[in-house]
């Protein structure tokens, strides 16, 4: 065979492996795409934002419970278990926020069928979830207990399970329940719908509704009278309602709250909410809780995954620890200016927020700005991981002229004046710096004890003590449920508050000081205690 011949046979063949190859290739990346575009859709995913006292969770195809920890990302499948006086906040891709209290087991799963609709089934055995869900274009939230389903694309509030029994409570927004017979009905802002195990709904009008008083109320009356009993169970949370509304009219007439705005349109997966109210107020938005500072200016930057392209709407709650007001709503329309028609179910962005109890130091050590149960991240920490201010503001270009904007009025907002009372909480170390105290315990003991001293006064006294007739009360708060109240001569200048803390948990301790006078926004501080085994025995 002639050597012409060889190359020519060489060079025909060429062409046919290579197109084998090609056809190979498109084959294989066809398959990891379609594989990847499934999981988009099939996937639930969430990251734990924080996690206050003791949570587990169990991993799919997994029969060992795991301790919670704050980066966990939660998928399909995943269940998750807060303890007494515990508390986790998920974060979702959109921003979307799911807050699971304590006492309460959930599970989370996207079946294919129903992802690619976008819906994800949150299964509550028992307890309940605080959400804040931002407005789905396609995905849909499930929450579902034994007795019903809750349908939710965007709104506030909560779903609880009572005994296998649904309660849902909105704050805000729509949502439609499903019992297991396929009957179903609608609630709105201001309404709670209890479902018993026999099928009966009722919706009853409660301004508290979508609130963790209302739960925690109604958690109390169903172990008392139960959630079949609805006649009984209506009358008694109307009267709680009664009593709700009259304590939060009282913190509204002394609240104060002057939003700044925020841009229409936004092409940066990111915004800065700023505003000025009273002094001494719990705002939480997101899930996010921060105090207020004796300067009355509240500031907090969120993020969420660049792809969550749609409205975007940031819901503020002003509390004063016992009630609690929608100050504000800001909205803005996202759009993700590389690929604005698509919205998958990513992986969730991390959060600039960390662990609850990172910022307690941060925070005491203005004596005149109270803590929170739920405290975030210092200012420089947040300021690191940050956008820069310039891409924060930016809008996305206006293709036709657009009319100018009228000039806004100017609109005088009294200042807040701070409280002149210092307050501080003294531990075992003496110093109200120390938010954090360890308790000292065996391994088989079951309580640990300890004692803080409540210090109070105001500098200007003439004498010491002189002024405390002004208090009206001080109310000493265990994970936001009453622990003591002193009033009238129990009040002092030092007041001793013994507590106690479970093995292997933490106990969380936050004092609120109130005035006679409406126009002094009083004071608070909050006080952690932590066992530690320091023995075997």
């Amino acid at each position: 065979m002639s050597r012409k011949y060889l190359i020519f046979l060489i060079s025909l063949s060429l062409p046919l492996i290579a197109c084998k190859d090609t056809v190979e290739d498109h084959i294989k990346s066809k398959k990891i795409s379609a594989e990847v575009e499934s999981d988009a859709l099939a996937a639930f995913k969430a990251k734990v934002r924080s996690s206050v006292g003791h949570s587990k969770f169990l991993k799919a195809k997994s029969e060992t419970w795991k301790s919670l920890h704050i980066g966990q990302v939660i998928g399909d499948n995943d269940h998750i278990m807060t303890e007494k006086e515990s508390e986790v906040v998920l974060n979702t891709v959109d921003g979307t926020v799911l807050m699971i209290s304590e006492n309460t087991t959930v599970e989370f799963n996207t079946e294919l069928k129903s992802s690619i609709k976008g819906e994800v089934n949150i299964f509550i055995r028992n307890g309940n979830i605080q959400f804040d869900v931002q407005k789905q274009k396609d995905n849909q939230f499930n929450f579902k207990t034994g007795t019903a389903t809750a349908s939710i694309r965007g709104t506030a509030g909560f779903v609880g399970s009572l005994d296998g029994q649904m309660v849902a409570s909105l704050k805000e927004g729509l949502v439609e329940v499903t019992d297991a017979k396929g009957r179903s009905s609608n609630i709105t802002q201001n309404q709670t719908l209890l479902v018993t195990k026999s099928g009966e709904a009722k919706t009853i009008q409660l301004e508290s509704s979508g609130t963790p008083a209302l739960f925690s109320a109604l958690e109390t009356m169903v172990k008392e009278v139960g959630l079949d009993n609805v006649e009984t169970l209506e009358k008694s949370l109307q009267i709680f309602d009664a009593s709700y509304v009259e304590e939060k009219k009282k913190f509204e007439e002394n609240l104060t709250f002057a939003p700044v705005s925020i841009p229409a349109k936004i092409s940066n997966p990111s915004i800065t909410l700023k505003a000025k109210l009273t002094p001494g107020v719990f705002v939480t938005v997101m899930g996010v809780t921060d105090t207020v500072p004796a300067s009355g200016e509240y500031e907090r930057t969120f993020t969420w995954d660049k792809s969550a392209s749609g409205t975007k709407r940031f819901m503020a709650v002003c509390s004063d620890g016992n009630v609690e007001v929608s100050c504000n709503t800001w909205s803005t329309e996202y759009e993700n200016p590389e690929n604005p028609a698509e919205t998958p179910l990513g992986e969730p962005v991390d959060e600039t927020v960390v662990d609850s109890l990172a910022k307690a130091d941060s925070l005491v050590a203005d004596s005149s700005a109270p803590a929170a149960d739920s405290l975030q991240a210092p200012a420089e920490e947040v300021a690191a991981v940050e956008p820069p201010v310039e891409e924060v503001a930016k809008v996305e270009p206006v293709k036709k002229a657009a009319k100018p904007a009228k000039k806004p009025v100017a609109v005088k907002i009294p200042e807040p004046k701070p409280s002149e009372w210092v307050l501080k909480l003294m531990g075992a170390s003496q110093d109200p710096l120390d938010t954090l105290e360890e308790v000292s315990m065996k391994k088989r003991q079951a309580l640990g004890e300890a004692r803080f001293n409540i210090l109070l006064y105001k500098p200007n006294c003439s004498a010491e003590g002189s002024c405390l007739g002004e208090v009206q009360s001080v109310t000493v708060f265990r994970n936001n449920e009453v622990f003591k109240v002193f009033q009238g001569e129990d009040i002092t200048t030092v007041i001793p508050v013994d507590v106690t803390v479970e093995n292997g948990k933490m106990a969380n301790y936050r004092v609120v000081v109130k005035m006679n006078d409406k126009k002094d926004p009083g004071v608070a501080a909050m006080k952690v205690f932590q066992s530690k085994i320091v023995s075997s025995r």
